[in-house]
This record gives C-alpha cells, structure tokens and sequence, in this order.
C-alpha cells in the first residue's frame, strides 16, 4: 500500500434537494427519472458525462435488443416500449419492427423479433428533451462521490462538478450507476462479477458515401447452445451470439438509408470493414439468428470496470487496437474515416446489488408474486422472466433502490438483465416505487403493481400479449 494522507475535514454546502435523486442517466436511469417524475416527484437526475444514454449512446451499442420472447408474445411494455419508439422516432438505422409497430401477423412477429437498431446522438437529444420537458434537473458532468445518512437512510448524495465539491439532500435514492457505485458507498451487499469484462471499442466510420457501426471486439459473454437446442423454446439462436449477431443488420447503416434490410446490410459492412457478415435467418425457426462469433480485441485481457487505473489501461488498449485497425483500413481505402467512436468504457457486468432476492436464470416462466414487469432472453427464443421486486432492494439501506445493471441477480442472470429492455423495466419499477415512498422493503408492493399496469406494464405471463 502506498503513502497515505489525511483529507482535511471541510463543510459542505447543501446546494440542491429533491425527493428522489436518481445516479446514472443510461437506460435505466433515463426509465426512471420518467417515472419519478410522472409520480408527481421533485427528480434530479446525475450524469457524469455530458449526454444520456450510457452504453446505448455514448457506447454506440446502438441495438435495442426485443421486447418479446422470440415466439411471438411481447413481454416489456410500459416506458421499456416507449423507449424504443423514441429511439426511432427520426428513423432506424437498421431493423424498424414494422411488424410490431403496423399489426404484423404473428408468423411476422415471430420471424422478426421486437428488435430495432437507433442513431445514438438522435436518441440521446430526444431522452434529454423528454425529461425537460418532465422537469427533471439533469446535472451533467457531475459525480456522486459520497453519501451521508442518518441510521440506515441515506440523508445527502456528496457530488463533484466543475462547481467543486457540495451536498444534495434527498428523500430517496435510486442506483442507476452500472457499477453499484451509490450501493457500495452507503454500505449496501454487493458483489463482483466472477468473471470480469473483455476489450471492445465500437464505432462509426464513413466510407463510400456511407456512414456505418463497426462493432469492434465483443463485449457480451458467449453462451453454449442448450441439449435441447432442436426445440424452440430455449433453443439458442444459432450458437448464442452476441448481441451484434442477434442485431444482425444492424451492423452497418448508411446514414441516409434508415430503414437498410438485413442481408443486406451485413453484406456492406462485411466488405467495408473485413469482417464477417451477420445475416438474420428468415425460416423462423429456433435458430433464427445466424452469426460468426466476434471475439475479443486481446483475449489475454480481461478487467473488473470498477478500478479506475485499470478502466485507463483498457480504455488505452482498446484505442489502440481501433486506430490500429483504422489505419489498415485507409491503407486498403483513402476514403475510409472514423466519424465517432464509444467515448466510454464498454463494461458489462462489473458490481451489483446483493439484495433482497437474486434471480437465476433457472426461474425462466416461474410466477413472481412481485414482479414489477417481464423480459425475454436476447440470446434466444423461448424463455420469459417476470423480475421481482426484491432484486431492486437491500435490507442495509432503506431508501435506496437498484435498477439496470445493478439490480440482485446471479451471474448467470446478469447477462439477461444489463441490456437496454430489462434496465427499462427495472428503471420504472424504481422509479414508480420512489413516487410512492422511501422505504423500500415495506412498501405496498400491490399498489406498486397497480400503478406499473395502469402505466401499461404487463406484470405477470398470465397478462402476456398472445399476439395470432
């Protein structure tokens, strides 16, 4: 251990209050702002860049994976739905579910699931427009480094910005970090992913008058193809790919060709960018998805995403495995430029709740009592969760709730809920429950789900949406 200094003891002005203060303005975060906000709350929102939409925008990981559990049935509803439309509401990039969005017929909703690929930057602008409009403050630029409480409730969320260091006051707090950041600092159980994150670095790049995402390393956790893989329920798709295979076409999309087909689409950006095409099958089957698997930038490299000098090194290894590839590229082709690239991180899974309930992936169709809304797998066909409301809270800190990627799950659940539609589900759920009180673990969960489907959530598979 290095030397040590003592931080000289100062007071901190109260600048700001609120009823619920909400860290972290990704998907999750963005989902529950909304709802706070809807509930009639005073809602301060904290985002330590200077746009919305975490990995889905700054990231590019631009796909918004289905809202259905591949075989028809849409499962995520309410602003999980919302959310979608709004990333396209200028277009798609790839992917516009024409059959769920025009009454497709449920042959067309199970050949093409709820999926759709959106520009990062138009949906970043739209989400910050929305919560204005809502009277969220959005503080950009601006950390929540410490917390203060007053026996087992947080009382003030400690920031820094470029107005230095200073306190809010809040009745409650929603964890919307990625990391598990505010659960860790208010002394809440939380745990580290077994097996860390791997190198990845997306972006954009023009090219033949053509404006493309290169999906550069992967950055999911590739899963073996169940036994009982020639069924369709379970049955991954093709070999479980990641989630640019399950993307398909969305791989590349030229700017002013918003609604590019599939095989298309994969066949460009395979011939832009040398690599290997993704196609999306049209036999509807349980193998829908059809993919070469991407790898890793540096297999021997793997990090946590919760150590600041190695989120650096990654960050710096990753750079420099994309300029490399860059320069290749202009080498083959003068006209080929990087537009933008991921200005974050892309980590996956790093730290999470240990709260009330962690869910498995074993607990595919399994009734909860108190579930709070549903989600597919993005891996394959088949299976349907209803995610309870245990998973958003601890019993160490009352006040505090968990949504998105730091919600209490197994490791084998963790890869289902981190991506865009279960971070929705999860983000209103908290924000719905902050509207309502501050003490989590005593809340009335009925009245909580009867606001969550009066807002439209389908909770349970009984209220599921057959669609023929």
């Amino acid at each position: 251990m290095g030397d040590m200094i003592l931080e000289s003891e100062r007071s901190l002005e109260v600048v700001l209050s609120c009823d619920v203060l909400v860290a972290g303005g990704g998907i999750a975060g963005i989902a529950a702002a909304i709802a706070a906000a809807r509930g009639g709350k005073n809602v301060i929102l904290l985002e330590r860049e200077y746009a919305l939409g975490g990995m889905a925008t700054l990231g590019l990981v631009t796909i918004y994976l289905p809202l259905c559990d591949g075989e028809g049935n849409q499962l995520v509803f309410g602003i999980g739905e919302e959310l979608l439309k709004l990333s396209i509401e200028h277009g798609a990039e790839a992917n516009y579910p024409d059959a769920w969005l025009n009454g497709g017929s449920l042959e067309e909703r199970v050949k093409n699931r709820y999926i759709t690929q959106f520009n990062p930057h138009l949906f970043a602008l739209s989400a910050e427009a929305l919560l204005c409009r809502l009277g969220v403050t959005v503080l950009y630029g601006t950390l929540a480094c410490a917390v203060r409480k007053d026996g087992n409730a947080i009382t003030h969320v400690v920031v820094e910005n470029k107005s230095g260091r200073s306190a809010i006051a809040v009745e409650s707090v929603i964890d919307c970090t990625g990391d598990a950041d505010i659960c860790r600092m208010a002394g809440a159980r939380t745990v580290l992913h077994a097996k860390g994150n791997i190198l990845a670095s997306w972006y954009y790049f023009y090219k033949a008058g053509k404006v493309s995402l290169k999906m550069f390393g992967l950055a999911d956790v590739a899963q073996a193809p169940p036994k009982n893989a020639g069924s369709s329920r379970g049955a991954a798709d093709a070999s479980a790919p990641s989630a640019a295979a399950v993307a398909a076409a969305a791989v590349p999309v030229a700017a002013t060709q918003m609604t590019a087909t599939a095989s298309k689409s994969a066949e460009a950006n395979a011939a832009a960018t040398n690599t290997p095409a993704v196609a999306v099958s049209q036999d509807g089957g349980g193998s829908a998805y059809k993919a070469a698997m991407t790898r890793s930038l540096d297999d021997n490299l793997r990090f946590s995403g919760v150590d600041g000098e190695e989120l650096s090194g990654a960050v710096i290894a990753a750079h420099s495995k994309m300029y490399e590839d860059i320069l290749k590229l202009r080498a083959e082709d003068e006209s080929y430029v990087p537009v933008t690239m991921s200005t974050i991180p892309l980590v996956r899974m790093s730290r999470r709740l240990a709260g009330a309930y962690a869910m498995d992936e074993s607990e595919d169709h399994k009734r909860m009592e108190d579930s709070i809304g549903m989600t597919g797998d993005w891996r394959k066909r088949g299976p349907a969760f209803e995610i309870p409301f245990r998973t958003l809270y601890g019993h160490e800190v009352k006040n505090l709730l968990a949504a998105g990627r730091d919600i209490s799950v197994t490791d084998a659940m963790w890869d289902i809920t981190r991506v865009i539609p279960p971070c929705a589900v999860t983000g209103e759920a908290a924000g719905t429950a902050a509207a309502m009180g501050s003490n989590f673990a005593e809340l009335n969960v009925g009245e909580l789900q009867a606001r969550l489907a009066a807002s439209g959530v389908k909770l349970h598979l009984d209220d599921q949406q057959s669609l023929k």
